[in-house]
């Protein structure tokens, strides 16, 4: 895929140009917001079917101690779409308004990757579109599926806004 570049008049620097975009997909350079959504000049697109550990969240190394898993999934993010054309297809909106998609960066697809990597799980509530790489990176005990006790995001945001509801001023 072509990406359409702008050159800056008497800098001879290149810079992408806006998305390419249509109603079912938008391509080009992709800026990574945390391991399961990326942006596309603008567009806010969500890695459907996925959900990565969020960006302060640790999780339980397989001997001792913990490790930074939120952070390492979204460098593992990064270094898949680091420099490539990302195509991503729409496959709805979620409740945010974001763009939920299946994502390629030179021929591999991010969603899946991300899952058969150990740095996120599937999504069952929404899809079950990854189960079988779940279950083989379980199986080669890969980043988050190195031991058996971390925390999938879905109940580590639950827990947090329980706290926060607690915290909060009443109203």
């Amino acid at each position: 895929v072509a990406l359409a570049c702008v050159l800056l008049a008497g800098l001879g620097e290149q810079r992408p140009a806006a998305a390419l975009t249509d109603q079912q997909r938008v391509i080009g350079p992709a800026t990574v917001i945390d391991g399961d959504t990326i942006d596309i000049a603008g567009h806010r697109i969500r890695l459907e079917g996925i959900d990565a550990p969020e960006s302060g969240q640790t999780c339980a190394r397989r001997l001792f101690g913990t490790w930074n898993c939120g952070a390492a999934a979204t460098k593992a993010l990064r270094n898949l779409v680091e420099g490539r054309a990302v195509t991503c297809e729409r496959r709805g909106t979620d409740k945010y308004g974001r763009m939920l998609g299946v994502c390629y960066a030179d021929g591999t697809e991010l969603n899946r990757r991300m899952v058969a990597d150990g740095n996120a799980w599937t999504f069952v509530k929404y899809s079950t579109s990854y189960v079988a790489e779940e279950q083989q990176a379980r199986a080669g005990r890969r980043g988050i599926f190195a031991t058996d006790g971390n925390q999938p995001p879905w109940d580590y945001r639950n827990r947090h806004w329980a706290s926060a509801e607690q915290q909060a001023p009443s109203g």
